[in-house]
């Protein structure tokens, strides 16, 4: 399953996934009178005490390693059409830089978004002399996801500086 957990719940348990940022969800079927695998959000104000929850991070803008590693091998899989055993390393760094760039979209298109207040002003520079040059490494170290980005190829069985001398 996209976006979720790859699990089997009791049947009086529910699947819920939580936007970004992950957050504890209630997932007691009692308190919420519904059944299993119902895709739900709640805020935490509403959980019940002593109700069971589970956290669950967006597989598009999570950062623990193990949504990153699971973002890496969907982006193998359903954006360049390979799973890892023809991949070549092109492919997977290609999947790297999706993971990377789906990171960067939210923060981006947020951005954007603020942009568009009317008492904003913005102001823009535009030199001759810049030169676009290799931007994975950079962007892993601006977004301070370089070690979990790290970890998670290295569980993966990757080498994270050879896919960035991929670029």
């Amino acid at each position: 399953m996209r976006n979720g957990l790859r699990t089997r719940l009791p049947a009086h348990c529910l699947l819920v996934i939580a936007p970004p940022p992950a957050r504890p969800i209630c997932r007691c079927a009692t308190h919420t009178g519904l059944g299993d695998f119902t895709t739900m959000t709640t805020s935490s104000a509403s959980i019940p005490p002593n109700c069971p929850t589970v956290e669950v991070e967006d597989d598009r803008t999570g950062l623990s390693i193990e949504t990153l590693r699971r973002a890496l091998s969907d982006h193998l899989f359903y954006t360049q059409g390979k799973w890892s055993e023809i991949a070549t390393s092109g492919d997977i760094y290609m999947s790297l830089a999706y993971v990377v760039r789906d990171r960067l979209l939210q923060r981006w298109l947020n951005t954007k978004r603020l942009y568009r207040h009317p008492d904003i002003r913005v102001v823009a520079y535009l030199s001759a002399e810049f030169l676009l040059g290799p931007h994975l490494n950079n962007n892993l170290i601006n977004l301070d996801i370089e070690e979990p980005i790290c970890e998670a190829v290295r569980q993966s069985g990757l080498d994270l500086d050879q896919l960035i001398r991929e670029e």
